[in-house]
């Protein structure tokens, strides 16, 4: 069983211990590090693939997030992942099944969204609320179980209380709708 615990500002920690024991497998950084950023704080693994994002992180930098894929044991990283247009200062909230990663840009009120193609993290659709509101939150939390996805826009309601909302994708036919 594997535990994953997150040292918000410096990196991320893999265990392989028990919970009640505090040494890690493995400790990872971005390379090159991260300036300015809040590294670790979004994470998302799916069996051997872990995708880290950062408050801040594309800023100035063009990154957004890294992807990390088990090699032998070992947690390499493998990719870079970034948004056109980011607008800045948002936390950019992580999720990863099998071959899909997306990436919420809730300053945006849009998820990118990335496949494995050949191998490569290729961006491959940008999704968005049916009726957008500004300042929703859309793509604040993101949750992907197979061809679905959940994602929540907090503040996104039809009345002024702002109560939110969760719109949920299908993927049909390589398409997210």
């Amino acid at each position: 069983m594997r535990f994953l615990s997150l040292s918000l500002l410096v990196a991320v920690s893999v265990t392989s211990a028990p919970a009640q024991a505090h040494d890690e497998a493995q400790k990872l950084f971005a390379t090159p590090p991260v300036q300015h950023g809040s590294f670790g704080a979004w994470v998302s693994a799916d069996s051997g693939t872990m995708v880290v994002g950062a408050n801040g992180y594309a800023v100035g930098a063009g990154r957004l997030a890294v992807v990390f894929e088990r090699v032998g044991g070992i947690w390499q990283q493998v990719a870079e992942l970034s948004i056109t247009n980011l607008v800045a200062g948002y936390v950019t909230p992580v999720a990863v099944d099998g071959t899909t990663i997306m990436l919420g840009d809730f300053g945006g009120e849009t998820v990118h969204v990335f496949e494995r193609i050949g191998g490569v993290w290729t961006p491959t659709q940008v999704l968005s609320a049916s009726q957008p509101l500004p300042e929703a939150h859309f793509g604040r939390r993101i949750v992907i179980d197979g061809d679905r996805a959940a994602i929540a826009a907090p503040m996104d309601a039809a009345t002024e209380l702002r109560g939110g909302a969760v719109y949920i994708f299908e993927r049909i036919a390589a398409v997210w709708r």
